[in-house]
């Protein structure tokens, strides 16, 4: 053999063994496209001296959507661990997805949770969970957020670490299952969310994982050997020396975990580590990476008006309403201010012979008869899930681009004629008294909860 040859091969089997996976490691068949493109990991780990939460920070995508001015894939600001209480602190999974940029519900739930928990001083925040999961907020905001991705199913888990009371600590996984409501007057088919929670008392090690966490969960029970140091010497535990592990080793292990999870799947696990820590007798502990508290300095969710399942005609200009789906009309948050104009989502609607306002708003799976849109030039999110039957568009100035999804609609100039029946005016905040009523100049009031304010939505124009 010649010495190029010699070394030609010596090369080869150099790349095969540093290509080939560590001594002992498995090498499972590669995910779905559908698992990969959800991202995130979260694992939790618990014993008798406390419990450990930690996430990574990326939000991918296999559409390009921007981040801190660049388009691509994913980016590494998204928030996933979030203190609840005291002593309670969750994690999240399967929010952060970027497929839906450029409507009001990108990140919503993440800058939901920084505005529901500013202060935490509740205990016991896992028992009251799957109530508030179940309640008004969580169809609210997750039916929108299934419709605009095309009304596919959506994998939602929240986990709670929790420690009160001298009681051992406990892990409570909460996944949301999509289930289909027929809604009304449209007849279209939307996914409704019901929580189901799995809990762990964990006096001895406990652990759970959320997102792609295959290789997470194989790490943690012993099935995936890999070469680090500290997973391997996790795995030589014995369960009482694991059921003595201080928080601090816990949380060396959990991001050990996560490291490998990272190193396997780079473009849906990624950035910097977020990590919750609460010790048996000690304060609970949160660390966020840079990339995610530069992201909070501007609210992710305005607020929303969500207009669901109600008959717009020249009969009923302000809708008559099925109320068949479990979500509130309306929600607003004193932290974001008062007398300001909010966008308004329409699903499941039926608008017939009236005039819609195309600005600002979001419209999904709604059926359009005999409609005109009309057009200020501003931003709007049309879904390829509304129906269109005979439609035109009546816009400010000419030429004017109509979104794909109307390029159906014939578009003329606005003539300054005045346009009756007009659905989705802008519409903002004003502190009202107790009620709820539907007025006839289209302002909505909402009965508050106890010991919220209530608002209406007053037409502006």
């Amino acid at each position: 053999m010649r010495k190029s040859d010699r070394l030609a091969l010596t090369l080869a089997i150099i790349l095969t063994v540093a290509a080939s996976p560590t001594r002992g490691e498995d090498a499972p068949p590669p995910l779905s496209e559908d698992i990969l493109e959800r991202g995130t990991f979260v694992v939790a780990l618990a014993n008798q001296n406390g419990l450990v939460i930690v996430a990574d920070s990326r939000r991918s995508s296999r559409a390009p959507f921007p981040c801190n001015g660049v388009s691509g894939l994913y980016c590494d600001d998204s928030q996933k661990v979030f203190q609840a209480g005291e002593r309670s602190g969750m994690a999240i999974a399967g929010f952060a997805n970027g497929r839906v940029a450029g409507t009001p519900l990108d990140s919503h739930m993440a800058a939901y949770l920084r505005g529901k928990f500013p202060r935490p001083g509740n205990l016991g925040f896992g028992e009251k969970l799957v109530e508030w999961l179940g309640g008004d907020v969580m169809p609210y905001l997750l039916t929108p957020l299934s419709v605009l991705h095309g009304n596919e199913p959506l994998d939602f888990i929240f986990i709670v670490g929790e420690q009160w009371g001298g009681l051992p600590p406990r892990l409570i996984k909460v996944t949301l299952n999509p289930q289909p409501i027929q809604t009304a007057p449209t007849g279209t088919v939307l996914l409704n969310y019901v929580p189901r929670a799995y809990e762990q008392r964990c006096p001895h090690f406990c652990f759970t994982t959320a997102g792609i966490d295959r290789e997470g969960l194989a790490l943690l029970d012993g099935r995936l050997h890999v070469a680090d140091a500290v997973l391997r010497k996790y795995q030589r535990l014995s369960p009482e020396r694991r059921k003595a592990l201080s928080v601090a080793r816990m949380t060396r292990i959990a991001r050990a975990v996560l490291k490998e999870v990272k190193r396997r799947y780079p473009p849906f696990v990624g950035g910097d580590d977020q990590v919750i820590a609460l010790p048996m007798n000690g304060p609970l502990a949160v660390r966020l990476p840079n990339a995610v508290t530069a992201a909070q300095g501007t609210p992710l969710l305005p607020s929303i008006m969500l207009i669901v399942e109600r008959d717009f005609s020249p009969a009923y200009p302000n809708g008559q309403s099925y109320k068949r789906l479990n979500v509130p009309l309306h929600i607003d948050e004193p932290r974001w201010g008062l007398e300001r104009t909010i966008p308004q989502v329409f699903i499941g609607n039926l608008f017939r012979d009236v005039t819609v306002e195309l600005d600002g708003n979001v419209f999904a799976a709604n059926t359009f008869e005999r409609v005109v849109f009309r057009s200020h030039g501003g931003a709007t999110y049309f879904s390829a899930i509304n129906r269109l039957r005979e439609c035109s568009i009546v816009s400010d100035q000419l030429p004017f681009t109509p979104p794909d999804t109307l390029r159906r609609c014939s578009v003329s100039k606005f003539d300054g004629r005045e346009m009756p029946h007009r659905i989705g005016l802008p519409a903002r905040t004003s502190v009202v008294g107790k009620g709820v009523a539907v007025m006839p100049d289209g302002s909505v009031r909402i009965e508050a909860k106890e010991g919220e304010s209530s608002y209406s939505t007053v037409p502006v124009r």
